[in-house]
């Protein structure tokens, strides 16, 4: 459920970051599906897993992030 979580925060870290850009749910698409795969197999709701985020697990993009 943490990593779920993690990886759900790291989502949406990108799609604030690049919110003006026209097509970047496009490139986050692919994880969203993998995520929703994740979700059926471990039996749990987005939901659950918001309420398992912490503010630690906040992606910060490096500047590195920024250059793909």
């Amino acid at each position: 459920m943490e990593l779920l979580a993690r990886w759900l925060m790291m989502i949406d870290g990108w799609l604030s970051a690049f919110k003006e850009c026209d097509d970047a749910a496009r490139y986050i698409a692919i994880f969203c599906l993998e995520l929703a795969s994740w979700y059926a197999t471990l039996e749990v709701t987005p939901e659950q897993v918001a309420e398992a985020m912490e503010p630690w697990m906040a992606y910060t993009p490096t500047d590195n992030a920024y250059w793909l």
